[in-house]
C-alpha cells in the first residue's frame, strides 16, 4: 500500500526519491541490529567510526584464500562462454565485462554478502537494518585512459565511472572485494576522504559526475586503494570515487554488493540459494 501511494506520488510530484532518502531511509531511533560481530567490540566500534568519518575502510581477509581460486574459475567459466545461463555484457569501451544481479556463479557468494563483520557495520552505519540491494562482478582490462578519451564521447564528458563521481542511489554503502592483488601499476579504487560528509539524496546524474579541480581543492589527497586479493573496500557510495584505469595493469577481477535502508531494490538471481546457504542470516538477506 505504502509502496503504491509512493509510485503515485512520485508520477505526480517526482516526491518518490525524496521521501525515501529523507524520511523512510533516516536514522531510526529504536534501531537495535540482530547481528552478532565477530569482531572484537572495540575494533567494530574503530572501524565504525572510521567509516563515519572518512567514508570507507579497508576490512582485510573478507574472501578467504580458499575461496579465491574458485570464485575466478567460476567467473573464467561464465566470460568463457561455458555457462550460457548466466548472462554478463562487455563494455562497448573499456572492455570490462560486467555479471549483473547474480550470486549464481559461486556459490559462497551469499556467505560472502552476509559476512557479520561487513553487516553488522553496515547497519549501525545507517542505524537501520540495511537490504542487500544489488550486486555485480566485474574483470577490468588494463586500459589506457588517453585513448579511452579519444574513443568515446561519455569518457571525454567524465560520465562514466573512470572518473571522479557520487553514486546517485541514495543511502548506500558498497563492499567491494578484490579479487586479484592490485599494486601501483593496477587498476585500483580511488576515492576522496569525507567528500561524503552532507550527501545522501539522489539528485541528477550531472550532479553526481565530479570535475576534476573540485578534487585538486577539496584539501584532502584522494586515497588509491592497492591490497591483496580478498581484501574488501567498504564505502559509502556519496563518497567522491573512481575507477582508475591503467595501461600497465593486469585483468583486475572483483566482486561488489551493494546495501541501502531500501531504495533502488534489483531482482539479484541465486537469492532463494542464499537464503538457504545462510539460515542464520542477518534481516537484509532474509528480507529481500
Amino acid at each position: 500500500m505504502m509502496h503504491r501511494l509512493l509510485h503515485d506520488l512520485d508520477r505526480k510530484f517526482g516526491l518518490r526519491a525524496r521521501v525515501e532518502d529523507h524520511i523512510l531511509t533516516r536514522p531510526n531511533p529504536f534501531y537495535s541490529s540482530p547481528i552478532a560481530t565477530p569482531l572484537d567490540e572495540s575494533r567494530h566500534r574503530a572501524l565504525l567510526d572510521e567509516l563515519v568519518r572518512n567514508g570507507a575502510i579497508i576490512l582485510e581477509d573478507i574472501v578467504p584464500a580458499e575461496h579465491i581460486a574458485g570464485l575466478r574459475a567460476a567467473i573464467e567459466e561464465v566470460l568463457s562462454g561455458q555457462r550460457p545461463d548466466i548472462p554478463f555484457e562487455v563494455m562497448a569501451v573499456g572492455g570490462s565485462c560486467v555479471i549483473r544481479s547474480n550470486l549464481r556463479p559461486y556459490r559462497p557468494l551469499a556467505e560472502i554478502a552476509a559476512d557479520p563483520r561487513v553487516t553488522r557495520l553496515v547497519e549501525d552505519y545507517f542505524h537501520r537494518h540495511a537490504v542487500l540491494a544489488d550486486m555485480d562482478i566485474r574483470r577490468d582490462p588494463p586500459a589506457d585512459m588517453d585513448e579511452l578519451m579519444r574513443q568515446s564521447p561519455e569518457e571525454r564528458a567524465g560520465y562514466t565511472s573512470n572518473h571522479w563521481h557520487r553514486d546517485h542511489r541514495g543511502r548506500q554503502v558498497k563492499l567491494l572485494v578484490y579479487l586479484t592483488d592490485v599494486g601501483p601499476s593496477d587498476n585500483n579504487f580511488a576515492y576522496l576522504p569525507t567528500s561524503h560528509i552532507g550527501h545522501h539524496g539522489r539528485g541528477t546524474f550531472q550532479e553526481s559526475r565530479i570535475p576534476e579541480d573540485f578534487v585538486a581543492g577539496f584539501g584532502k589527497t584522494p586515497v588509491e586503494a592497492y591490497a591483496k586479493a580478498g581484501t574488501g573496500l567498504l564505502f559509502d557510495t556519496n563518497i567522491v570515487h573512481r575507477l582508475r584505469r591503467k595501461a600497465t595493469a593486469s585483468a583486475r577481477d572483483t566482486v561488489t554488493f551493494y546495501y541501502t535502508p531500501g531504495q533502488n531494490l534489483r531482482q539479484i538471481a541465486g537469492i532463494e540459494v542464499a537464503r538457504q546457504a545462510t539460515d542464520d542470516a542477518p534481516v537484509f538477506m532474509r528480507s529481500h
